[in-house]
């Protein structure tokens, strides 16, 4: 295979978010919103806050920013906490002149085949990792639905070296900072995935911290006793067609934070997948001004 060129095997449209989900939603282009800062931030060990980098927002939840990958420069990142590894357009590494593999990938389905490749470097603002394995893909779907190009979906593998506070309304990512106040909860983090605990309509359940998911997404073998579908939609993963089934959630927390009704889906998944979660959660869609990821404290932490 050509180091240069990226097959297409007959399933290459994928939906975002990836990971071990590679299923959230891409609907219809929002417009950017605006607010002011409201979280607390100090210095830690003297250390003063890294600088923060500003993104733009898309559908009021997809945060899209800029960074490098190798010797590119001002590459187009969607910041994607749900991704593993993280990855980057073929397009891009046929300009990089990437060396591919052969890999597979676990989606709610199945497994599919895609590649993956190293690049030298990958920086984020002050976040800078070196020799990461990458998956690589066509992203140029993303392009069309969203009206600008995507050159990575960058995760957890990159951003988890330190702590960092996403705003919503400002539309800015500060790395390094701490947090003097706010409501919050512990998470479970097994890199390079961070879970954490809600609970819905009485039922507790771990959920996948995924700020590239478009709504609350619960794998069926986790809701048993979910009712007879009333509304099903679909669309179209990495690993073909997926099926959604619409359930409007009574009442939902996170912690102390009561969310009332919420609409949910649910998705079908292999019985013997073994995963530690039940389902996704985007906390942008939660109405928070700020979540902020601390993995110090393994909290996350908000405010609205």
């Amino acid at each position: 295979m050509s180091a240069a060129v990226v097959p297409s095997p007959k399933r290459l449209r994928l939906g975002v978010s990836s990971g071990l989900a590679w299923f959230a939603l891409l609907l219809s282009i929002a417009t950017p919103c605006s607010s002011a800062q409201t979280f607390s931030s100090s210095t830690s060990s003297g250390i003063p806050i890294q600088d923060k980098l500003n993104f733009d927002l898309y559908r009021g939840y997809l945060i899209v920013t800029h960074g490098a990958i190798g010797d590119i420069r001002n590459a187009m990142f969607l910041i994607d906490t749900g991704t593993d590894p993280s990855v980057i357009d073929k397009r891009l590494a046929e300009r990089m002149h990437s060396k591919l593999e052969l890999t597979g990938l676990d989606t709610i389905h199945t497994k599919v085949p895609t590649w993956r490749t190293t690049v030298a470097s990958v920086l984020l603002g002050p976040v800078a990792t070196q020799n990461s394995t990458v998956l690589v893909e066509d992203l140029s779907f993303l392009e069309r639905d969203m009206g600008i190009r995507i050159d990575a979906l960058i995760g957890l593998d990159v951003l988890q070296s330190t702590s960092f506070l996403v705003d919503y309304r400002s539309h800015h990512i500060r790395f390094g900072a701490r947090v003097r106040s706010g409501s919050g909860v512990r998470f479970i983090h097994n890199p390079p995935f961070a879970t954490v605990a809600m609970t819905l309509e009485g039922r507790p359940v771990q959920l996948l911290l995924d700020t590239g998911a478009s709504s609350l997404m619960l794998f069926r073998t986790h809701w048993p006793t979910s009712p007879k579908p009333r509304v099903v939609k679909h669309s179209i993963n990495l690993a073909g067609d997926l099926a959604r089934q619409l359930l409007e959630l009574k009442s939902a927390a996170l912690g102390d934070l009561q969310l009332g009704r919420q609409t949910a889906y649910l998705v079908d998944d292999e019985k013997d997948a073994r995963r530690d979660f039940d389902g996704l959660i985007n906390p942008g869609l939660l109405g928070l001004r700020q979540i902020f990821f601390d993995f110090e404290n393994k909290r996350l932490a908000w405010d609205r």
